[in-house]
This record gives structure tokens, sequence and C-alpha cells, in this order.
């Protein structure tokens, strides 16, 4: 879970922080490019993911490699 500004947003950010050894993480978020910027400078645009399967679901979320 990506922790913004400081504070967890929901138990999965509390629980499943993003690693922060040094590894290559993949970003998935709806938050806009300016807010990964702003925390992650080094943040490299991944494909985006999208899918249509439900219509009325459809899941759209950028991608970012984090390094």
């Amino acid at each position: 879970g990506w922790v913004r500004e400081g504070r967890a947003n929901n138990h999965f950010d509390q629980r499943f922080p993003l690693p922060t050894d040094g590894g290559l993480v993949l970003l998935l978020t709806q938050a806009p490019e300016a807010e990964v910027k702003k925390q992650f400078p080094n943040a490299t645009p991944a494909p985006a993911v999208h899918s249509d399967l439900v219509q009325s679901e459809a899941i759209n979320y950028g991608a970012w490699w984090l390094n």
C-alpha cells in the first residue's frame, strides 16, 4: 500500500506498505501523475492497466516502476 502524506489510508496500507529496500516495485494507482512524481521523483511510467470486461466496472490504473 502507498502511504500518502505520512499516513495510511486503510488497513492494506498499514499491513502491506510499499517496500523500501531499494528493489524494483510496480505501483498501480489512480492518482494523478503529479502526485506520483511528488512522492517518487524517479518513478518511470509503465503501460497503464485497463479492463472493461465488465463495462459498468471498468478498471483503469496508471502504472509506475519505482526504484
